[in-house]
C-alpha cells in the first residue's frame, strides 16, 4: 500500500465510527411515518362536525325562506313552508288549495342532515313534525311568516334558528 509523506496510507478506509448521514432505509422510514401522521391529522380535522352540518342546513333554510317570501311579495301569491322530520318543502296557494311546488322551481325541497334530530316551535308551541298534508307556515304580500324556531342536532352540537331573523 503506498504511503503518503505524512506516513499514512493513501487509501482511506472509513470506519463505522467516522461515517455520517442517514441510510436510504432510515430516510424512507421517516418519510412514511410523517406521511401517516399527516394523513391522520387531515382526516381528523377535515370531517364536518354535527354542529357544522346543522348550522349549514339552517343557513340553507334561512336563504330558502327569504326567497320564498320575496316570491310571495313580488308575485302576490301566498307561499307555504312544510316542515317534517325528514326535511322541508315549499307550497303555493292556488285557487284556495295548497299545491306542492314543482321540483324544478326554487327554492328546492331539502332533507335534514342524516342522523340529526329536529324540533320545531311555532309561536311558542312545539309542533309534531310527522307528515303533514299542507304547510304549517306561510307568507304573502300582506302578511309575513309567523314566528318560529328550529333546533337541529343534539347536546352541545345542536343549533337553533329563530324566524323572523332580525339584523340589529
Amino acid at each position: 500500500m503506498p504511503k503518503l509523506a505524512t506516513g499514512r496510507n493513501s487509501c482511506r478506509v472509513l470506519s463505522a465510527k467516522g461515517s455520517s448521514g442517514y441510510s436510504l432505509i432510515e430516510l424512507l422510514a421517516v418519510i412514511i411515518i410523517a406521511g401517516l401522521l399527516t394523513t391522520l391529522a387531515v382526516l381528523q380535522f377535515s370531517g364536518d362536525s354535527e354542529a357544522e352540518r346543522a348550522e349549514r342546513s339552517l343557513d340553507q333554510l334561512t336563504a330558502s325562506i327569504d326567497l320564498l317570501c320575496d316570491q310571495a311579495l313580488l308575485n302576490g301569491q301566498v307561499r307555504g313552508l312544510r316542515l317534517t322530520n325528514e326535511g322541508y318543502d315549499f307550497w303555493m296557494l292556488i285557487d284556495n288549495r295548497w299545491q306542492s311546488q314543482a321540483a324544478d322551481q326554487r327554492p328546492h325541497a331539502r332533507a335534514w342532515p342524516d342522523g340529526l334530530p329536529v324540533e320545531i316551535m311555532i309561536e311558542q308551541r312545539r309542533i309534531s313534525t310527522v307528515e303533514s298534508s299542507q304547510p304549517q307556515l306561510w307568507c304573502s304580500a300582506l302578511e309575513p311568516m309567523a314566528a318560529f324556531e328550529v333546533q337541529l342536532g343534539r347536546g352541545n352540537a345542536s343549533q337553533n334558528r329563530h324566524w323572523p331573523t332580525h339584523a340589529d
